[in-house]
């Protein structure tokens, strides 16, 4: 289930990456818009499903001890729900977070998504390493999959509430470098024909496209 939903975070935090890709970024920065809404727009998608998807899977849960349980039978808490909620969300979105900052760099989807698919295994490697080798365990800090502890909270652990915000510090980290790449100045650009063919990138600023042909734009800046 893990591996589900941060794959499929990942999906959506590389969108930018396929808009680069498809070249629908062109006629995206064609309209009067700030560089940095294409990642804030990324961000409130993929907030959105994340929330969406665990508000769906807290129902189910509630629903299936509801219905599925015997009246004798001890139920989870629902502070220990919650907590599995809130601890799945924060990896989530860290992932996510992640995704996007890789994406805003790249100019192929696969390759971003690549990237993060097997940075994300390799810090799960570490986290399970550090956890049965002593000399490893202090690498793993440095995985994320180490400030995710679902067992303890079922163990009877409170929530760590330093470990989410680890989490949703990675997360946020990534939105805000990249954001900063496409907004350079927080200015307004639009298109104008280039009689070169070029194009803008939408992920660089000035990085020329060739190929498009004479309906081709250049990126100006509104005075």
């Amino acid at each position: 289930m893990l591996a589900s939903l941060v794959g499929l975070a990942i999906a959506v935090a590389t969108e930018p990456a396929a808009e680069v890709e498809t070249r629908f970024d062109d006629l995206l920065l064609a309209r009067p818009v700030a560089r940095h809404q294409v990642i804030t727009r990324t961000v409130i998608v993929l907030v959105s499903v994340v929330a969406a998807l665990l508000l769906v899977m807290t129902a189910a849960t509630w629903s299936g001890l509801a219905c599925c349980t015997p009246a004798t039978a001890g139920r989870p808490a629902a502070a220990l729900i919650r907590s599995l909620a809130a601890a799945l969300g924060a990896i989530v979105l860290c992932w996510g977070g992640v995704a996007l900052a890789v994406a805003s760099a790249s100019r192929r989807r696969a390759t971003a998504a690549g990237i993060t698919a097997v940075a994300a295994l390799a810090a799960y490697l570490l986290d399970y390493l550090g956890r049965v080798w002593d000399p490893a365990r202090l690498a793993s800090r440095l995985s994320p999959f180490h400030y995710f502890e679902p067992m303890a909270l079922l163990a009877g652990t409170p929530l760590s509430g330093g470990n989410v915000g680890v989490l949703l510090t990675v997360a946020a980290a990534g939105v805000d470098g990249r954001s900063g790449d496409l907004d350079l100045d927080h200015g307004r650009w639009y298109h104008l024909p280039d009689p070169n063919g070029g194009g803008l990138d939408g992920v660089g600023v000035g990085r020329r496209r060739p190929g498009l042909g004479p309906a081709g734009a250049t990126g100006q800046r509104r005075p």
